[in-house]
């Protein structure tokens, strides 16, 4: 499957997850309602013979469904809101520890690299990383609501006792489920459960505290009798709703997990490393197990199973070990207390694929939407390539948040003596002279790099960037957007680079559900403008490009596209931002229509440049669709 099937497929199974819990959230609060009827029922009728009662009592029913399922409403809403952050807020709940961007431990240092080169491969913002220092298993996960807020996790056994190979695989499986779309689901099933077990936990607290009102006296003995009754029937309901729940998350999770297994293989080109790691989980004292209170509630995100599955695998979140490791070595034997290795080699790197020029083979325009979410191996041999090319300079300043500031202003710093003067002069009256001494000093560093190094460079800055308070997120994008506009003009890469930090700055809340309704053709057709105006000054060759671009779109208008373009050209590249952000709340079958037509439209002249491809992963990104970098030649 594309990325745009896969989150068909994570759209469904979310559809399919609200249906089961409100199937079993009802189931629920009728087995409640005929509890409470019936004890009442039977109290009232006690001491008389042939006394019957009525099951149906509609006020009453309204009364226990109507609480039991705005309480579990409530609870879960509660749950959800408590994770509004996104993964980060996950990793914490699991006791997970930040790992600083300028850690020096080198196995954290190590977990960086790797995260770091899987995240420019695929196109998406380096996630925020864990590590979980009281787990000595070997498992981990990811988290968020998108790839502007995830947050992968491991143990600090996976850390300690994977080589460098292992720790790539599992990385490499867990940014599968960060790419295909699973992440969101994945929280909301975290809330429903919390909501179902509030029910049982609320049920327990009333019997602790019946129970302590009773106490010999005989009146408040009868008075406890049915608070007593209510939190029974609450706790025993609540913990079959618990256990079906367990059930029905145990089942959306275990057929995604060969998917993200494959997707590692897809990626790395390395069965061994993640089968390797499945191994040593297998002859590992801890495996995966966790400590957590939590582990059962994020069961469903971990790499292995988090605690011992119950009743024959029933309520197991993953498949059976042994077979996850066969479908990737089939020559694997599991000895007890071992972790047998297996045959198999590991797959060469394309060749040409060391470095960010590549075989300068066709580009289909169909092809690049293809590549959206599935990044492969040619694409981590660039990451780990560039991630190994940056110069010290401008590795030392990607990990505070001052450095990484200074860097972003390097990047802007004009090539125009005059307008370069301008910048700086802003910089050390607004910013500080320390920080136009930085910039300037950066701006010297990066003079030898290629320019395709730009947004990567971006892309490792920005989890120090994501150290900025409010205050001080807010005065750096307005130094950005002063120097942006220095030269009184917004180019391409300008526009890329500021849009690419607002949105990730100012991303502190779950993203917005999709738009309802047809999305506005004029929002379509300014942003093909403004593509087909970049990519070239020939108007005859720009209309025919966007008329290449609004074919693919259907049901487009083709008319009044000389003044569409007319107008793009007059205007800056900024003025999408907005078409963009409506677009990015549209469902995935209009944002694929839309990045297809933006890729035809790029493409139509047979080639793409720096700045077409800056600013075609920008729209991407705008929409949710992680765009690996481009691997062809210029």
């Amino acid at each position: 499957m594309n990325f745009f099937e896969h989150q068909e497929k994570a759209r469904r199974n979310t559809r399919l997850l609200v249906f089961l819990f409100i199937l079993a959230v009802v189931g629920i609060a009728t087995s409640i309602y005929v509890a409470t009827e019936g004890a009442i029922g039977m109290s009232a009728c006690k001491d008389k013979p042939n006394c019957q009662f009525s099951w149906w009592d509609p006020l009453m029913f309204l009364y226990v469904f109507g609480g039991t399922v705005g309480f579990v409403g409530l609870a879960s809403g509660f749950r959800i809101l408590s994770l509004r952050s996104g993964g980060s807020a996950v990793a914490e709940m699991m006791g997970g520890r930040l790992v600083s961007p300028d850690t020096r431990d080198p196995l954290e240092r190590r977990l960086r690299n790797v995260v770091e080169e899987m995240a420019i491969a695929s196109g998406v913002p380096v996630p925020a990383i864990y590590v979980m220092d009281q787990e000595e298993g070997i498992n981990a996960f990811a988290a968020g609501y998108s790839t502007n807020d995830a947050a992968v996790a491991v143990t600090r056994g996976t850390l300690e006792t994977l080589d460098r190979d292992k720790l790539q695989g599992v990385i490499a499986h867990e940014f599968s489920h960060i790419l295909n779309g699973d992440m969101r689901m994945n929280i909301r099933v975290i809330g429903v459960l919390f909501g179902i077990l509030a029910i049982a936990v609320t049920g327990r607290i009333i019997l602790a505290f019946a129970g302590r009102s009773r106490g010999g006296d005989d009146k408040k003995d009868n008075a406890a009798v049915p608070a007593l009754a209510v939190g029974l029937i609450l706790l025993i309901v609540g913990y079959i709703g618990v256990f079906v729940g367990r059930i029905i998350q145990a089942a959306l999770s275990r057929q995604r997990e060969f998917l993200a297994d494959a997707s590692a293989v897809q990626f790395t080109r390395n069965p061994l490393g993640i089968s390797g790691a499945l191994k040593t989980i297998a002859g590992w004292e801890p495996g995966s197990a966790l400590h957590a209170p939590k582990t059962q509630e994020v069961g469903h995100l971990l790499f292995g199973e988090g605690q011992a599955s119950l009743l024959g695998g029933l309520l197991a979140t993953h498949p059976p070990l042994e077979e996850r490791i066969r479908r990737l070595d089939p020559s694997f034997k599991h000895e007890e207390g071992t972790a047998a290795e297996g045959s198999g080699t590991r797959t060469a790197a394309p060749a040409g694929a060391s470095g960010f020029a590549g075989g300068g083979a066709a580009i289909r325009p169909e092809g690049v939407v293809d590549r959206v979410g599935r990044p492969t191996q040619a694409h981590l041999a660039q990451g780990v390539s560039m991630r190994a090319a940056v110069p010290e300079a401008l590795n030392v300043a990607m990990r505070t948040p001052e450095g990484a500031s200074r860097l972003t202003y390097a990047l802007l710093l004009d090539d125009q003596p005059e307008v370069r003067g301008e910048q700086l002069d802003y910089l050390r009256q607004k910013a500080g002279t320390d920080d136009a001494i930085g910039a300037e000093a950066l701006s010297a560093a990066l003079g030898d790099l290629d320019a395709r190094w730009r947004l990567p460079l971006l892309d490792l800055s920005t989890p120090a960037l994501k150290k900025l308070d409010g205050t001080a997120a807010l005065e750096f994008l307005g130094h950005v957007e002063a120097l942006v506009v220095a030269d009184r003009k917004v180019t391409l890469f300008e526009f890329a680079l500021q849009r690419l930090l607002t949105r990730r700055l100012a991303h502190r809340k779950a993203p917005a559900a999709e738009a309802k309704g047809r999305v506005s053709s004029d929002d379509i057709l300014s942003l093909l403008a403004a593509l087909a105006a970049a990519g070239t000054e020939d108007d005859a060759a720009a209309l025919a490009a966007l008329k290449a671009g609004c074919a693919r779109v259907p049901g487009m208008e083709t008319s009044g596209l000389p003044e569409a373009l007319a107008a793009a050209r007059a205007a800056s590249p900024a003025v999408v931002g907005p078409a963009l952000d409506r677009l990015g709340r549209t469902n995935f079958e209009v944002r694929r229509a839309v990045l297809d037509a933006a890729c035809f439209l790029v493409m139509a002249d047979g080639k793409v440049v720096l700045d077409e491809a800056e600013l075609l992963r920008v729209v991407a990104i705008s929409l949710d669709c992680p765009m690996p970098p481009f691997l062809e030649t210029f």
